[in-house]
């Protein structure tokens, strides 16, 4: 005898009639049937039939029959990449990371080791003002204690010296005219302070220099005022009044206040000891003659001081020495405003010994 299937009252009862398999997917898809609790599915489903597969499911099934490996069933291993792979990745990317790091230290230390050796320092004016030379200088200038010899009558030892044949030095210069008259020495020194890298100004230079207050008068026939040696003598800012200059003592101190522990009175040094320095790339500071040769005696008078007598000439003039060759010396005249002016090396050394060889600087190093 046939089993009865029961088939209770639902909606689809007309098509069920007709068509059973049809039917049972279509109890399915309803919304108003459960499709793994329904009672209806035990009876109207083929056997096998898993209601709980998806598309997607049943897609992978098929392709499983067919021999390939559904990503459901495939191994972890193969699903996923191996974690070694991921550990050569992160050590190669390491490794890259340190290689740029070496490389970039490496240029860094290059570029220092460039700059450190074609970067004048800031305590070497003389490269900074641009000294021409064809040959390098290696003399080196040691301050040694009083009594000690040395080469240099100034009290400072030159080690292995070096005379160049020629030097010439690129210093700023600086016309004392209009506003000092005679103040021929603070603008020489006003240039030797701006190669120096120091912002000196003319001006305050002759408000800080050293003076002598001493009136000028005659008596008797003779002529009372002011040292040189002392104080800047007279008038500075105009010709209408007595005035005269100022020698190396206060301007050597006057130097001292914006390159301490730097300056050098080579006061009383041959020339060729003065131009050492010239040769080591810094000018120097001298007093000479208007005329840069020696002066008959009759240019010459003598003054009667507070500190005693001294023999001066209204030629006296102050320059700003700035190389040499071997036959002439150059020098920055605060008077013309012409760099590198040249005189005969013979007579210009006859008018600055003739003057006391005065001559003020300060160390290259």
């Amino acid at each position: 005898m046939a089993r009865r299937v029961f088939v209770p009252q639902h909606p689809y009862h007309t098509v069920l009639q007709k068509n059973f398999r049809l039917a049972s997917k279509a109890l399915l898809k309803s919304s108003k049937i459960n499709k793994r609790d329904s009672s209806i599915a035990k009876y109207l489903l083929p056997a096998g039939y898993n209601p709980g597969f998806s598309a997607k499911e049943k897609r992978e099934k098929y392709r499983a029959r067919a021999g390939q490996i559904s990503p459901r069933n495939r191994p972890q291993e193969e699903q996923q990449p191996s974690q070694n792979t991921f550990k050569i990745k992160s050590w190669f990317a390491y490794g890259l990371l340190i290689a740029l790091l070496f490389t970039s230290f490496f240029l860094f230390g290059f570029f220092v080791r460039w700059a450190a050796l074609h970067t004048v320092p800031t305590d070497a004016p003389a490269l900074q003002g641009g000294a021409v030379s064809k040959e390098k200088p290696t003399a080196v200038l040691d301050e040694v204690e009083d009594g000690d010899s040395g080469d240099l009558k100034g009290g400072y030892l030159t080690h292995s010296p070096v005379l160049q044949k020629e030097m010439l030095l690129k210093v700023p210069l600086i016309l004392q005219n209009p506003e000092l008259p005679r103040g021929c020495e603070v603008t020489s020194l006003a240039m030797l302070l701006q190669y120096a890298g120091v912002p000196a100004d003319k001006m305050t230079l002759a408000h800080e220099i050293r003076k002598d207050p001493s009136p000028y008068r005659v008596n008797d026939g003779k002529i009372y005022f002011g040292n040189p040696h002392a104080g800047f003598v007279g008038n500075m800012y105009t010709l209408k009044e007595p005035g005269y200059g100022v020698y190396h003592g206060p301007i050597c101190e006057l130097l001292e206040k914006y390159l301490p522990g730097r300056t050098i009175d080579l006061t009383g040094c041959a020339l060729e000891e003065v131009l050492l320095f010239i040769s080591e790339g810094v000018p120097v500071w001298v007093v000479a003659n208007a005329t840069f040769a020696p002066l008959p005696p009759a240019e010459f008078q003598v003054w009667h001081t507070p500190q005693g007598s001294v023999k001066i000439t209204y030629r006296e003039h102050a320059v700003l020495l700035t190389g040499y060759d071997a036959e002439n010396v150059y020098f920055n005249d605060p008077r013309f405003d012409t760099k590198n002016r040249q005189a005969s090396r013979q007579e210009f050394t006859a008018a600055w010994e003739q003057m006391g060889s005065q001559a003020v600087t300060y160390l290259p190093y």
